[in-house]
């Protein structure tokens, strides 16, 4: 086990609005610590989320998003574009 994983902590806030039957907005604010038990290390990231939703079926979603990331160390990795998904739900 890494530095401080023993401790880890975040949270995620989604808002999202339906434009249309089958098009919508969404945008998602994310922070994190994956070694928030670590007190040399810092280790806290925050991320934005900007994205559409398309229901090309009303069980369907295609997901598509712009995500902006920021880390506290400015040494660390930010990572940073697209990223395309589908959902579906069953029964």
């Amino acid at each position: 086990a890494g530095v401080g994983t023993s401790e880890q902590e975040g949270y995620i806030a989604e808002l999202g609005y339906k434009l249309r039957e089958n098009l919508g907005l969404f945008t998602r604010y994310s922070e994190w610590d994956n070694q928030a038990g670590s007190s040399a290390i810092d280790s806290e990231f925050e991320q934005i989320d900007l994205g559409v939703n398309w229901w090309p079926h009303k069980n369907v979603v295609v997901k598509l998003d712009y995500q902006f990331q920021d880390a506290e160390d400015d040494t660390a990795t930010e990572l940073e574009g697209l990223n395309l998904g589908i959902g579906w739900q069953f029964y």
